[in-house]
């Protein structure tokens, strides 16, 4: 599913979001996870996490408007696979 620029700019926005892809660059032993995170934030909202083209942002926009919880702290909508597969794209 293809992403708009807000789609990114939404799920890079979103603190809950960035809670967990801290917690995803920490548990891949990225050094200093939290400024790795807030550096690459849209690279990481934009990155794919699928075969299909899903992106993070077209994932989170999807689920917006859903039943609570909000996206990026609904481990439902949002995957941590998914999360995990965006980081592995951006990590070099």
């Amino acid at each position: 599913m293809a992403h708009t620029l807000a789609d990114v700019t939404a799920a890079a926005n979103d603190p809950h979001l960035r809670d967990r892809l801290i917690s995803a660059a920490a548990e891949a032993g990225i050094d200093s996870p939290d400024q790795w995170v807030d550096t690459r934030m849209r690279l990481l909202a934009a990155a794919p996490v699928n075969a299909n083209g899903d992106t993070v942002a077209s994932v989170y926009a999807y689920a917006v408007g859903q039943m609570p919880p909000p996206p990026g702290v609904n481990p439902a909508a949002v995957t941590d696979t998914f999360l995990r597969a965006a980081l592995a794209h951006v990590q070099p």
